[in-house]
């Protein structure tokens, strides 16, 4: 599907974008306005992700105008949406601190929005030693749904280069946890 003509780049980036909205996390009337934008623009280096931030940046300062107003879950849509954007908006960012700075603010957003909707999801922290040091990752994890088991079964999810672990937790985690499994999104 040629969302943009002739731009096969920006057009496989929309789809990605498109698959997350059968889990609430993008809107396609909004995916629509923003290719309205872009077509328009397509031969702007920064049309990309000054168009995807606009659209986030409507939506995060609606999700906190919300927030504050005591309306958890509409601002857990709002954030969660702005969030996708922002990270769509990061796709195309050379790498340095704009594109680490967008990509802070997608997972702020998308965090904020998966843990307002869906209360079965907290944020930890994964322990691992490196070498004579310990660390750790900052992962999801989504528990099981519809279960009575004392200890249900875990899958762990890593990311691709195309997604994050905001994004697992939500086209994999809730598939999981209808099914009785937890998830762990790192």
């Amino acid at each position: 599907i040629e969302h943009i003509p002739g731009n096969m780049v920006w057009s496989n980036a929309i789809l990605v974008t498109k698959g997350m909205a059968p889990y609430g996390a993008v809107a396609l009337g909004e995916i629509d306005q923003v290719c309205e934008k872009l077509r328009a623009r397509q031969g702007q280096a920064a049309a990309w992700w000054e168009e995807w931030a606009a659209m986030a940046k409507r939506l995060h300062a609606h999700a906190d105008h919300l927030d504050a107003a005591g309306h958890r879950m509409s601002a857990g849509n709002c954030y969660l949406r702005a969030g996708m954007y922002y990270f769509t908006a990061e796709r195309f960012i050379y790498p340095g601190p704009e594109k680490r700075e967008m990509g802070r603010i997608a997972i702020d957003c998308q965090t904020k929005g998966i843990l307002r909707r869906h209360p079965n999801v907290e944020r930890v922290e994964v322990p691992f030693e490196a070498g004579n040091k310990s660390e750790s990752l900052p992962a999801l994890f989504m528990k099981a749904l519809n279960t009575n088991a004392a200890r249900a079964p875990t899958l762990v999810v890593f990311d691709g280069m195309d997604n994050c672990k905001e994004m697992s937790v939500l086209f994999a985690g809730l598939e999981f946890a209808a099914r009785g499994w937890n998830t762990l999104a790192i």
